[in-house]
């Protein structure tokens, strides 16, 4: 089952993430004309992609965290360290990669995460909201609305 697709913004990659019958996660990628470059597996499933506008990065959110890759390669990554693999210990249900590529934004099962990224590798990253307050933030914000 097709899960999520993101197009490189020059065009020339569309990448498809896939979730397994059989459980686990599979990358397509395919250039413009729609030719089979590569693909990927991996061990969890896949949730949410997204391309940074500039430096070719693509971020995957999967049940338990996100990878990165580079969707122009030639060809997919040797082994699961070179996609520089975070476990949230969460699932992520959306990613958002900034325009430059500089950094990624996740939203888990249990808050938001902030990813740098300094080039083209992901740096530590932190959970900058919990799931506990984001709740509260969206309760106040909610009671603070005049009724009409």
């Amino acid at each position: 089952k097709t899960v999520n697709v993101s197009i490189a913004p020059d065009a020339s990659r569309v990448v498809g993430a896939i979730a397994l019958a059989t459980g686990g996660g599979r990358i397509v990628v395919y250039d413009g004309a729609g030719t089979l470059q590569w693909s990927y597996d991996f061990a969890a499933t896949p949730t949410s992609l997204d391309y940074a506008r500039t430096g070719g990065l693509l971020v995957v959110g999967t049940t338990t965290g996100m990878f990165f890759l580079h969707p122009g390669d030639a060809a997919a990554p040797a082994n699961s360290a070179a996609t520089f693999p975070i476990d949230a210990s969460a699932s992520v249900s959306q990613v958002r990669i900034s325009r430059d590529g500089s950094a990624v934004a996740a939203a888990t099962t249990h808050g938001v995460v902030f990813v740098p990224i300094a080039n083209g590798t992901p740096a530590a990253f932190r959970q900058v909201a919990n799931a506990r307050a984001t709740r509260r933030l969206r309760s106040s914000k909610a009671a603070a609305q005049p009724t009409q």
